[in-house]
């Protein structure tokens, strides 16, 4: 079994070794799309490589100092993050107007004020992006919860809100890390996640991007703990990662793919138990009344797995038809008529003008076709051409550049997004602002 999981680790971790070399790669071009702020702020620019160069060294040679298994330096490195996101929230970051999380805010407050719970088929956005109906009514119910107890300013608390998913999510990475690794390791990822811009730049961008983050972790972690003695702790166990599963990925997704990689480690466990007792059958030296006995546990391990499995995936329906039929009371199907189909954002993802973001030319095409199964054709047509057009060569040289724009940047869109905030604070233009250059490098 060790053997196994050992092997699934090893290609787990090259190719996740060679696509960090590859952002890294992509990272250091990067630099060079700044050459107007490099030569406009050299000083700004050489102090902050330097900089860069000693968090790197302190990082690699330091590491072994930084993986300390004293519960208090972790401790000490949850409050450095929380007290730096209220810094950054004091004096760098303001609410972001524009985009997704707006949208869903804004017509979750609509359905509150003035639709009485129910979603407005007039809204294009809402028509088009199904996916984000749960989300939305879950911000209703979140802001009639509020209201209900006589708070009617709600952007601190959804900030807040935001606050608290990020953190558990670190949170939950923490003791993953540490269930795999120790907590010296896991030390070291809070280290890493101090020094992460993304930790801060999106605390007040609340969207499925980060409410996702606790699921996704949580999926894992539950998936790594090891069972529980007493039965009922299991079901317990097994009821929650289901829940968190279903509700996960209704919130974002995505959140399938944490999902099919716990199932992917699940197999191989199954697969390395197999062999096992297939060898322990194969030994002659095993004696006849220890070989019943071991047949007979391991006829009892394979009903109880399956018996755990069936009680995940028997959760998971019914919190996703719970969740559907909780959509259906607040949007009416007959009215919206025009959602995008899946392969919508395959077929934007391909273009490669906009290197794979969003693209409006992209939105009104899905647009223009009346029914669902129309946008679902069209967008198939021109996915169709897009990939024919680049051929295997401009494929790969389309999704470096995704690569590029989506990690290797390291703001995930968020100093674009930050440009449409208002009032802005002090130190805004130091980040965001026209003077950014040097945290601009600090990211790459």
């Amino acid at each position: 079994m060790k053997g196994i999981l050992r092997g699934a680790y090893c290609v787990a971790l090259s190719i996740s070794i060679f696509l960090c070399g590859v952002i890294l790669a992509l990272s250091c071009r990067g630099i060079t799309l700044y050459k107007k702020e490099l030569l406009q702020n050299g000083m700004t620019v050489a102090i902050t490589l330097f900089m860069a160069a000693c968090i790197v060294m302190l990082c690699v040679y330091g590491k072994d100092k930084l993986q300390t298994t004293r519960r208090k330096f972790s401790v000490f490195m949850f409050l450095l993050i929380a007290l730096a996101q209220i810094a950054f929230l004091l004096l760098v970051s303001r609410p972001m107007t524009i985009a997704d999380p707006a949208r869903v805010q804004n017509e979750a407050l609509a359905m509150l004020k003035y639709h009485h719970g129910q979603m407005d088929p007039t809204n294009s956005y809402m028509q088009n992006y199904g996916n984000n109906h749960f989300i939305t009514i879950c911000f209703y119910y979140f802001y009639k919860f509020l209201t209900d107890v006589g708070i009617t300013k709600v952007w601190v608390p959804t900030v807040v809100l935001n606050v608290l998913a990020i953190d558990l999510g670190i949170l939950l990475t923490f003791l993953s890390v540490k269930k795999m690794r120790g907590i010296g390791t896991a030390n070291f990822a809070l280290v890493l996640f101090f020094l992460c811009p993304t930790t801060y730049l999106w605390l007040t961008s609340v969207y499925t991007n980060t409410l996702s983050f606790p699921f996704i972790m949580g999926i894992l972690y539950l998936g790594l703990i090891d069972k529980p003695a007493k039965r009922w702790r299991v079901a317990v166990h097994d009821v929650l990662l289901a829940v968190v599963m279903a509700v996960g990925y209704r919130v974002r997704p995505t959140t399938i793919i944490p999902i099919i990689a716990l199932g992917l480690y699940l197999t191989a466990r199954l697969v390395a138990d197999w062999q096992n007792r297939r060898a322990l059958r194969a030994s002659e030296t095993m004696e006849t009344e220890n070989a019943s006995e071991e047949q007979q546990h391991s006829r009892q391990r394979v009903l109880e797995g399956a018996v755990r499995v069936g009680l995940v995936v028997c959760v998971s329906m019914a919190v996703l038809f719970s969740s559907s039929n909780l959509v259906a009371k607040h949007v009416d199907a007959k009215k919206f008529n025009q959602q995008f189909p899946v392969v919508h954002w395959v077929m934007m993802g391909m273009n490669e003008k906009s290197k794979g973001g969003f693209n409006r030319n992209d939105r009104r095409y899905t647009s223009s076709f009346p029914t669902k199964e129309q946008k679902r054709k069209a967008d198939i047509a021109r996915l169709k051409q897009r990939v024919k057009k680049m051929g295997p060569v401009g494929l790969a040289k389309h999704f470096g550049n995704k690569m590029m724009r989506v990690w290797a940047m390291g703001d995930d869109d968020g100093i674009t997004n930050a440009q449409y905030a208002y009032q802005y604070p002090p130190f805004f233009r130091y980040f965001a602002g026209k003077q950014n250059a040097w945290f601009m490098i600090y990211m790459q």
